[in-house]
C-alpha cells in the first residue's frame, strides 16, 4: 500500500508518519499483523482513489496469513469509494458487540 508516490508518501499525515522510518520497514498490512490472532474487521472499496484496489487485496491475502486459515480476520468490500458511511458504522458497531 505505500507504494511512491501514493497520498501515504508524499507528505499526508496520518498514524504511519508518527515514527520516522517505519515505512521503510512496514507497510500497513506488517503493522496490522501485529495484532494477530485478536480479531480484525476491515473494509474496502474497488473505487476507493487513496488505496488501490490490487494493493489492498494483496494486503488482505497477506494478512489472512497472519491469522491461523484466517480465522478472526474479516474483511468486507464495500461500494463508493475511501469512506466510512452509516451502513458501514452498523456493521462495524454489530461486529464489535458480536
Amino acid at each position: 500500500l505505500l507504494r511512491p508516490g501514493e497520498h501515504t508518501r508524499v507528505g499526508q499525515s496520518a498514524f504511519s508518519m508518527l515514527h520516522p522510518g517505519l515505512a521503510a520497514e512496514l507497510d500497513h498490512p506488517d503493522v496490522a499483523a501485529l495484532i494477530a490472532p485478536r480479531p480484525l474487521l476491515l473494509f474496502g472499496s474497488p473505487e476507493d482513489k487513496l488505496f488501490p484496489w490490487d494493493a489492498v487485496q494483496q494486503a488482505w491475502k497477506s494478512l489472512g496469513r497472519a491469522w491461523d486459515r484466517g480465522a478472526g480476520l474479516q474483511t468486507r468490500t464495500t461500494a463508493g469509494g475511501h469512506g466510512f458511511d452509516l451502513q458501514q458504522q452498523r456493521s462495524a458497531a454489530a461486529w464489535l458487540s458480536g
